[in-house]
């Protein structure tokens, strides 16, 4: 979507607000208390300015009764399901104005949490206008410079003072009372816009004329209701600042405003950090640690097949170096995979001013996004100033460093953390080819010599451990050996490298070949084989296969639900093996579900879940996984992911089958088949012998004589006619009523006995 249509459609939106206006008095109908927040995310982020208010002209029309919204892909990520009758909102997302690049904005869809079928009854209800909420709200403008007595003060006078306050730090005729009316709202307290409307009629013409006006007031007026409630925190925090600066604690410069994340990030106490939080000291210390952890966690999910990176929005400043506000994607090992928060930082902190100064394309787009916001610069600026700021950076690391180390000294298990490693890739060149290596491809690097035994892959990284047979060498001493972030499958052009690996690697490859998986083939439970064919897979194919087998499994029952109709296939039995020695067997028909349902996730346990062979096992199949790619097909995900088997419902799948039932007079085969798809619409029915009785059964139930159903089953030659005779086999059945069945021609409806 282009940039000018949701421009355009913000103009829609703008008309609504001015009708609100008109009508209520406020932007939106008498509404909840409290922001309208993405609930999709684990913690409540908040919309912007330009989403607030569009979900403000929505309320005109639905009068959404619930502050939570959802994306789509949240509803599709949680498996959540959307009633029928649920009314979307267009949300705004903007990429490429974080880094500086050339931007574009789009329009996505947010459901609200009430027209999703799992939150029914899960809203939780304020009230507003409570003691608590009259406290919070003086004890914002207390933080700001404002004293006002709670005791002699009507929501009245809070709004003037906010107004009169907004007024003074920048807000023009619009913005200051929205200022007003967003402050009212965070802090759930109530006002009459009915009698005292945000704006005159002249006020309002303008804003109708000029869609421009809403928009800006808004996002003025949420820069000064944030910059309010930050104030606030750093006023909570000021005493507890000033005590451990006096006792000397550590990491006394270091400064974090934690805005939000998507990840739900904790202390070393467990305790869940908050949006809007400020960090002092050495608890600022603490959460880089938590930060560093959690980048490295998310990485090593990703690569096992779970989740994707988590957005995480802060800034930082230590001493009188301020790098401001960034984001960090933890799972993308954004801080590099490092032991020392110290080196991730000057890394972080220096990674884009190194890219404008090295990426022509990249000092464009900035130089052209500077224009844009009406300042002009020159490339020769740009980069002055990029050096400049590294050097402050780099100066005040140093000490940062310097700090890091004795705390370390100090308290070993925080150091222990730290020390923890992403499972990263590894990749092999020649020294000469080095410097063709793009900078974000490496992490660190090294001489091959100080890798013990390590190897690299002569085929191109792509085929790491596709083919059959895989060729390695060892590398020169004074070769290169580096980490990275960058899966083969995600290297792009011609890029010198090849896949290296290490001992634990190696190990785990020759192990995967003692892994195979034998399954035999029983043919249909109607007409099954006189002896079984049977098929070993081996190492790579024997994974392969499982997962194929799996997802045959989901997809016959997804065929299945769309036809409502049961198709049988043949039985059969899986047997792993490791080693030569059998650890799990398992009976099962695919679409019946039992395959999936015995081993929802991952391979079956081997004998017992701390058995040292099960650990070794599961390694192996997951290092070849990590090296086929994360982003190619190479089957992770759907090794580890729990399928849903949901078979379609009998009952009418079997009146389906019932419609078409045979006329008496349709040749014994005919109806031998009608019966057999009857007595085989339940998976128990899952032996011959088994199916048998039910077809009998099932004839008895439609009043067919002794004579008549020994006709039918004569037509197969499989078929024990004994069966009929031994009564005792046979549970008794009753009698029903045959479905009226309309056909053409000279047929009457009846009830049909023999």
């Amino acid at each position: 979507m282009s940039n000018e249509k949701v421009f355009e459609s913000r103009d829609i939106v703008n008309k609504t607000i001015v009708d609100n206006l008109r009508e209520y008095g406020d932007i939106e109908p008498p509404a909840l208390y409290g922001r309208h927040y993405n609930a999709g995310t684990r913690t409540k982020y908040q919309f912007s300015a330009a989403n607030y208010l569009r979900i403000a002209a929505a309320q005109r029309e639905y009068s959404y009764p619930d502050i939570r919204w959802l994306s789509e892909q949240a509803i599709a990520d949680k498996k959540f399901t959307v009633k029928a009758n649920a009314k979307p909102v267009k949300i705004e997302y903007w990429e490429g104005i974080d880094n500086g690049q050339s931007y574009e904005g789009n329009l996505r869809k947010f459901y609200n949490a009430a027209d999703i079928a799992e939150l029914d009854g899960t809203k939780k209800n304020v009230y507003g206008n409570e003691e608590t909420d009259v406290e919070y709200a003086l004890d914002i403008l207390h933080a700001n410079g404002i004293d006002m007595d709670e005791n002699f003060n009507s929501n009245n006078e809070i709004f003037s003072t906010v107004k009169e306050y907004a007024s003074k730090n920048g807000a023009d005729e619009f913005a200051a009372p929205l200022t007003s009316q967003l402050f009212f709202k965070t802090s759930h307290l109530s006002y009459d816009y009915g009698q005292y409307p945000l704006y005159t009629e002249e006020q309002i013409n303008k804003l109708a004329e000029n869609p421009k006006i809403l928009f800006h007031a808004m996002k003025k007026a949420q820069e000064i209701v944030k910059s309010m409630q930050m104030s606030q925190e750093r006023e909570l925090k000021n005493m507890a600042d000033k005590i451990q600066n006096e006792w000397d604690q550590p990491f006394k410069d270091l400064s974090i405003d934690f805005f939000w994340s998507e990840r739900c990030l904790k202390d070393l106490q467990g305790k869940e950090y908050q949006d809007g939080q400020h960090l002092q000291g050495e608890t600022a210390y603490q959460f880089l640690v938590q930060l560093n952890a959690a980048d490295k966690e998310q990485f090593n999910s990703k690569l096992q097949g779970f989740g994707n990176y988590d957005k995480t929005k802060l800034s930082i400043r230590y001493g009188n170096y301020d790098h401001g506000e960034m984001r960090i994607d933890l799972g993308d090992l954004e801080l590099s995979n490092k032991t020392l928060i110290s080196d991730a930082l000057v890394v972080r902190f220096n990674e884009y001013r190194h890219y404008l100064m090295t990426n022509d394309q990249a000092m464009d787009s900035h130089i052209s996004f500077q224009k844009s916001q009406g300042e002009e610069v020159t490339r020769e600026q740009v980069i002055a100033e990029c050096e400049k700021e590294n050097a402050q950076c780099e100066k005040a690391m140093q000490q940062f460093a310097k700090e890091e180390k004795q705390y370390l000294e100090k308290y070993p298990e925080i150091k222990r953390l730290n020390e923890q490693k992403a499972d990263v890739f590894l990749y092999y060149c020649k020294e000469q080819d080095f410097s063709n290596v793009p900078n974000n491809m490496v992490l660190t690097r090294h001489k091959a010599e100080e890798y013990d035994g390590i190897v690299f892959e002569q085929q191109d990284p792509g085929r790491a451990l596709v083919s059959t047979e895989s060729k390695f060498a060892k590398p020169e001493p004074n070769d290169i050996v580096f980490e990275s972030a960058i899966s083969n499958d995600e290297i792009k052009g011609n890029i010198p490298v090849k896949a290296a690996f290490s001992i634990e690697s190696q190990v785990a490859m020759e192990n995967l070949e003692k892994f195979s998986i034998k399954i035999e083939n029983y043919g249909t439970v109607m007409e099954p084989f006189e002896f079984p064919t049977t098929q070993v897979y081996k190492g790579k194919q024997a994974v392969q296969r499982f997962i194929y087998e799996k997802n045959y499994e989901v997809d016959a029952v997804r065929s299945m639900n769309y036809e409502q109709k049961i198709i049988r296939h043949p039985q059969q039995q899986m047997t792993f093996l490791y080693d030569g020695k059998e650890f799990y067997k398992l009976k099962y028909e695919i679409g019946s579900g039992t395959l999936n349902q015995a081993i929802p996730s991952g391979l079956p346990i081997y004998n017992e879940e701390k058995n040292a062979i099960n650990k070794e096992l599961q390694q192996a199949v997951y290092t070849h996984m990590k090296y086929q790619g994360i982003y190619r097909e190479n089957g992770i995900h759907d090794l580890n992911q729990r399928n849903e088997i949901r078979l379609p419902d009998i009952n009418i799948v079997r009146s389906k089958v019932m419609e078409n039932k045979p006329d008496l007079r349709t040749i014994n085969s005919k109806q031998f088949a009608y019966y057999a798809e009857l007595a085989t619409l339940d998976f128990k029915t899952d032996t011959p012998v088994k199916v048998m009785k039910a077809m009998i059964q099932e004839m008895k139930q439609d009043g067919l004589s002794n004579q008549k159903i020994a006709n039918i089953i004569k037509t197969n030659r499989h078929f024990d006619v004994t069966m009929l005779t031994n009564q005792d086999s046979l549970s008794k059945v009753k009698k029903r009523k045959l479905q009226v069945d309309e056909r053409k021609g000279n047929s009457k409806n009846c009830e049909m006995s023999m």
